[in-house]
């Protein structure tokens, strides 16, 4: 019965893809199969080169993970696009359960204490109307039974937007720009952060130096997807 009820739905309002926007088939969620395909998986050896390359040298980072690499005018961007910039919140979920059926054991191997989003400045959330990291982690939150933290740590000040800049200039532009709100909740715990997209590394490095600063035990990152390192 809800199998027909939902093909009798698709028929009359019939769903579309994200990216390509063709229309999806009962059997199809967000994006088309096609779309799907062309989605560039980063496998464990590319993972193990990324963090080399953005995380090892700062050794904030315990380990990372992410599942798709962040490619111009592909599915991956679609997804964001619409994401962030449409406000189309049940991608938020999609994004989450995506990262939770495919690295769930690895993230499970790490024993996080709390889930946390990167924060995004009160300016720029009002701008944009939501911080896209919430929905991902809430949604992380549930599948790990892991607790859900948006209000550990915040972003004390304006940053430019890091999309323009290179290594260098990220890292001074995100430098002393977040604080632990409450240190006595971090104190020998694990923390994961979570991003949507995960470029240089230069904002997950920041966030995670303060809880450092605090006492962590140890923190960890995960995202979406990540730009290939040049």
């Amino acid at each position: 019965m809800k199998k027909f009820a939902n093909k009798l739905l698709d028929f009359f309002l019939p769903r579309i893809c994200v990216s390509c926007k063709s229309k999806l088939s009962s059997k199809e969620n967000i994006i088309c199969s096609d779309c799907s395909d062309c989605l560039l998986r980063v496998d464990e050896k590319e993972i193990e080169n990324a963090y080399n390359h953005k995380f090892s040298a700062d050794k904030v980072i315990s380990n990372f993970a992410s599942l798709f690499f962040f490619e111009v005018d592909k599915p991956v961007q679609s997804i964001l696009h619409e994401y962030k910039y449409h406000q189309k919140i049940g991608l938020g979920k999609y994004i989450g359960d995506l990262i939770a059926t495919n690295l769930g054991e690895i993230i499970s191997g790490w024993q996080i204490d709390y889930i946390v989003p990167v924060p995004l400045h009160f300016l720029k959330k009002a701008n944009r109307g939501f911080n896209q990291s919430i929905y991902i982690s809430k949604e992380l939150s549930k599948k790990f039974k892991v607790p859900f933290e948006n209000k550990l740590i915040k972003r004390t000040r304006f940053t430019e937007t890091q999309t323009k800049l290179g290594y260098m200039d990220r890292q001074l532009n995100v430098k002393n720009a977040f604080k632990v709100k409450h240190p006595e909740k971090v104190f020998g715990k694990n923390v994961l952060l979570v991003d949507d997209v995960i470029t240089t590394g230069a904002t997950i490095s920041e966030c995670a130096r303060e809880f450092q600063r605090n006492n962590s035990k140890n923190v960890y990152a995960v995202s979406f997807a990540m730009v290939k390192d040049k």
